[in-house]
């Protein structure tokens, strides 16, 4: 025969510091406590799990600012380097350009010269240009000297130099093709302008 107390079991007093509490109690409030120790275990791993997975992620985004600060160099080297480049095929546009101008400013003085005269040498200067060659009579030289004026307008011309070879037969001549000085100011008086 089996026997069992259905019987609720008397309640046993648990003494601590001189005050008397229920066993039952006491093993809930434990038992709550080691919940509550354990729910916060838990979570505390979970928010360092967390916090790590953040750490890491934060060390690789300052690697990849690191290196695109890196990439910031040289991206802005290269910058440097297009604006270089730039400006020497701005540059180079620019002679190029202007080397035409002065190719066909030679070609001008060089066509104007007539058929009985030589051109030795075309020169510039800042003051506009020195046309050296030789002929065989002044009156060609002095064809060159009014043709080379009008194949530059704007631009006057005068006799630099001439000379006899010692054999008597060819000139030398220099014409210098040169920007007309702007006229002085006139002078007023009461009366009008003085010359």
């Amino acid at each position: 025969m089996i026997r069992a107390n259905l019987l609720p079991a008397a309640g046993e007093a648990l003494s601590l510091f001189g005050t008397s509490l229920d066993r039952k109690l006491v093993r809930d409030a434990v038992g709550g406590l080691i919940v509550l120790v354990l729910v916060s275990a838990g979570t505390y791993a979970v928010q360092e799990i967390r916090l790590s997975t953040l750490r890491h992620h934060a060390e690789t985004l300052e690697v990849s600012v690191a290196a695109n600060s890196v990439r910031r160099r040289e991206i802005a080297a290269m910058a440097a380097d297009v604006a270089r480049l730039q400006q020497l095929q701005h540059e180079s546009e620019h002679r190029r350009r202007s080397g035409n101008s002065v190719a066909a400013t030679l070609i001008a003085i060089g066509n104007a010269v007539p058929l009985r005269v030589w051109l030795d040498d075309i020169d510039q200067n800042a003051n506009g240009y020195i046309v050296s060659g030789g002929a065989t009579s002044l009156d060609d030289v002095g064809d060159t000297l009014l043709a080379v004026e009008r194949s530059m307008p704007g631009y006057a011309s005068s006799l630099a130099n001439v000379s006899r070879e010692q054999n008597g037969q060819r000139l030398h001549f220099s014409v210098l093709l040169h920007e007309p000085a702007a006229p002085a100011p006139a002078h007023r008086t009461a009366n009008g302008v003085h010359p």
